[in-house]
C-alpha cells in the first residue's frame, strides 16, 4: 500500500536528533531472583516537543493530567517507558499510538522526568 504522506521525507526538516535508553528485557536467575536487563541506547530523528491539543487534554485514571505531558511524532517506534532526551530535558514515553500506516509516523506522549530523584 503507498503511503499518502512520506513522512521521514515529507518533514525531513522539521526532524531533530533525539537519543534515549530503552528498558532490557529481565530474566529469572537460577534462585527465581528477577534480573533487570541491560537497557540498550537509541538514537533517532523526531519532531521537537509539542503540547497537547484540546481533545489530548484529560485526566488518566491514576489522576495525572496529561496537561503535563508533550508529544512528538517520528518514523523511529518509540516505546512505552523508553527514556528519551530532546533539548537536553529527559522524557519517559507514557503513551504512544500506533503508526499510521498512510502517513508513515509514530505519535508519542511523555512527560519530564523529575532529576532530583
Amino acid at each position: 500500500m503507498k503511503m499518502l504522506i512520506d513522512f521521514a521525507n515529507d518533514f525531513a526538516d522539521l526532524l531533530i536528533p533525539w537519543t534515549g535508553t530503552r528498558p532490557g528485557v529481565g530474566t529469572d536467575d537460577a534462585e527465581g531472583n528477577y534480573v533487570p536487563g541491560v537497557p540498550a541506547p537509541l538514537s533517532f530523528n523526531a519532531t521537537p516537543v509539542q503540547p497537547l491539543n484540546q481533545n489530548e487534554l484529560k485526566q488518566q485514571e491514576g489522576g495525572e493530567f496529561v496537561s503535563s505531558w508533550v508529544k512528538a511524532y517520528s518514523p523511529f517506534e518509540v516505546l512505552i517507558n523508553d527514556v528519551v532526551t530532546d533539548n537536553n530535558v529527559t522524557y519517559l514515553v507514557m503513551q504512544r499510538e500506533p503508526r499510521n500506516r498512510l502517513g508513515g509516523h509514530h505519535k508519542f506522549y511523555c512527560r519530564a522526568i523529575q532529576n532530583d530523584v
